[in-house]
């Protein structure tokens, strides 16, 4: 499956994670993988804060 800029192996129990997160909680549910400073430009990128009870998500496109 290809989602953004991943590859996500079906043998990988993440997708069926981020479904059953969806299901359960009836949510938007992304994934996230750190990268190395150096190569980020090539990503998008997303900025994670907790303020508060509710998790804020600031996406950015790369440049």
């Amino acid at each position: 499956m290809l989602l953004g800029d991943d590859l996500i192996d079906e043998r990988d129990v993440l997708l069926s994670r981020m479904i059953d997160v969806h299901r359960d909680r009836s949510v938007s549910v992304i994934a996230r993988v750190e990268v190395d400073p150096a190569t980020a430009h090539m990503y998008g990128i997303a900025t994670i804060e907790e303020p508060g009870d509710k998790l804020a998500i600031t996406l950015a496109h790369a440049a």
